[in-house]
């Protein structure tokens, strides 16, 4: 067990170098007998990840520019649940879009930049999968986006309370603040509603259609106006409002 030493130290072979050979400074005898190679050098390493074999030319979508996780996690779900790789990895490139929004931009070269902003059309036989492919992606994000139009209602219920209250019972009561919406992904909406919610949530908007018919159906659908302009302003990255 060793004994004791005046500072707390275990009488120990290193103690004693220490002490012998540079006066008790333990840095310095550390610093040296690492120089003479001894100690482990320390290396951070990469995590191993078992990746099952890809064969290229059965893929459609590249999966490759994915982080090897990514790539497991794409593989698994292909592999167990029978899901399509292509379903995924374009809602994994929509996800993405959405979460950089326009906090960046792509310099194509000088003068020529492009905003993040992705329009992605899937197309497939009925019972394909695309629905079950596609949720299995989005659904973490789905989730988030799900707590915070909840959040967003019932802030807007506790402000609907104070708002109708009389100037003399809100001297009384607790300030309530008009709550902003942070909504990120969107439905069946107007343009109208649109421009609001991006007015509030100024990083991005995912606007999500699980049936493409029902996007050129909507057009035009509660007034007789611009909504085809209107969308190619927004993929160009313009200002609509």
């Amino acid at each position: 067990t060793g004994t004791q030493y005046p500072h707390g130290q275990l009488l120990m072979p290193r103690v004693v170098y220490a002490y012998k050979h540079h006066g008790g400074d333990f840095s310095a005898a550390a610093k040296e007998l690492y120089r003479q190679g001894y100690g482990a050098r320390i290396v951070k390493a990469e995590p191993i990840i078992d990746l099952p074999k890809i064969v290229k030319d059965d893929l459609t979508f590249p999966i490759e520019v994915f982080p090897a996780v990514v790539q497991r996690y794409l593989l698994e779900s292909q592999d167990k649940l029978n899901l399509s790789l292509d379903y995924m990895g374009c809602s994994l490139l929509w996800m993405i879009s959405l979460a950089v929004g326009n906090t960046m931009e792509v310099e194509i070269k000088s003068g020529w930049r492009e905003k993040g902003s992705l329009w992605l059309c899937l197309v497939g036989r009925a019972g394909v999968g695309k629905t079950p492919s596609i949720t299995q992606v989005i659904k973490p994000i789905e989730q988030i986006n799900n707590r915070e139009i909840k959040r967003y209602q019932k802030e807007q219920s506790k402000f609907a309370v104070y708002d109708k209250l009389s100037k003399e019972e809100k001297k009384t009561t607790e300030e309530v603040k008009k709550p902003s919406k942070s909504q990120f992904i969107v439905n069946d909406i107007t343009l109208e509603a649109l421009v609001e919610v991006h007015s509030e949530q100024r990083k991005s908007i995912g606007v999500f259609k699980d049936e493409l018919a029902g996007w050129f159906k909507d057009m035009n659908k509660y007034r007789q106006g611009s909504d085809f302009e209107f969308h190619l302003s927004s993929w160009s990255g313009k200002s609509v409002a």
